[in-house]
Parts: structure tokens; sequence; C-alpha cells
């Protein structure tokens, strides 16, 4: 038989899917025109996709890990300010020692803070646990938020606005982001029943 609620298939016999802990209906056999028309309707549903769900938790939440608790050690221990291959980071470190470099060390343990963020989403979503989908949507809000306020706090003590657009437009695709993989996690609600 199948799983009512997420169409995998149950042993005769079982109470429960071995999938999604759902309790299955007593009586059902193979054999039954409920179970039949039952797993028919099943059949003729498509599964929604799960291709960007394996990249989430195999590629992305991984790199964004990765990339955050670099920037973070870099930022800590100051590594940008001496080989920028430019001088701009030297010159507004010394242009501004107290106010860029006291902004750097809080910048990065937020960075490494997001890194630890990121993997435990990783894991929240990989073993479909209920609310993996919400740290998700919360871990690409705070990146967002942190990224924009940051680049913000940034123009403001070197005095350099041109860049403001970029920063508003980084801070909408975020939303945008959010949004669409909101939907994209709503639509596979029934997977996170842990």
């Amino acid at each position: 038989m199948f799983c009512p609620k997420c169409g995998k298939f149950v042993e005769d016999g079982q109470s429960f899917c071995g999938f999604c802990g759902c309790e299955v209906e007593k009586g059902l056999t193979e054999d039954s025109d409920d179970l039949n028309s039952h797993s028919r309707s099943y059949q003729l549903m498509v599964a929604p996709s799960k291709k960007w769900f394996n990249f989430v938790i195999y590629i992305q939440l991984f790199l964004s890990a990765a990339g955050n608790a670099l920037i973070g050690i870099l930022d800590i221990f100051g590594v940008g300010y001496e080989n920028d291959g430019n001088g701009f980071y030297k010159l507004n470190y010394d242009y501004f020692p107290n106010g860029m470099r006291t902004y750097h060390i809080v910048f990065g343990v937020i960075c490494i803070v997001i890194a630890a963020y990121c993997l435990f989403t990783r894991w929240q979503l990989a073993d479909y646990k209920k609310k993996g989908p919400l740290f998700y949507l919360v871990s690409i809000g705070v990146m967002t938020v942190v990224n924009f306020t940051g680049s913000v706090i940034n123009m403001m003590i070197i005095d350099d606005y041109s860049w403001v657009t970029s920063y508003l437009l980084g801070l909408v695709l975020g939303i945008v982001v959010i949004a669409l993989n909101n939907k994209y996690f709503k639509r596979r609600s029934y997977l996170f029943v842990n």
C-alpha cells in the first residue's frame, strides 16, 4: 500500500509509514479497491522536484559556511589590509584605524557565527526536521541583513556613498530569494515531519 501523506510504498501489515511516520489506514490490502484508487491518484500526481533542495543541502550551505568562515577569519585578523593588491583596504585602515578595525572584528565574528548556523541549518534540512525550512529562510535573511548593514556602516565610516544602489539591489534580491524559497519549501512541507 501507499502512504496517504507522502505517497511512499508501505509494506502490508505496517501501521506507520517508514519515511514520514504517518499512520496508514488499517485494513487496506493490495487488492482493495480503496487502495487501488488511492495509489492511482498518487501515481497520477507528479512529486515536486528536489533538485533545488539537493543543491541547497549539498552545495549552497557548505559554500556559505566556508565563505563566511573565511571572511570572518580574514576580517578578525586584518589580513585584507596588507595584501589587497591595490592598497584600498590599507588606505582605509590607515585613514580610519579605529573605526575600520573595530568594524572588521565585529563583522568577522558575525560571519563565523553565520558559518556555524549554515552548518546547523544544513543538518536540519538533511534530516527533514520540521523547522529546517524556517532555519534556512532565517539564514538567508540574516546573511542579507548583515551584508546590507555591514555595507552601510562601511559607507558611513569611509564617507563614500557611490555604491548605495548596488547595496539596495542586494537587499531587494535577498528578499526575493527568501520569498521564492518560502514558496518552494511550502510546496514540499510534507517532507519535513521529524
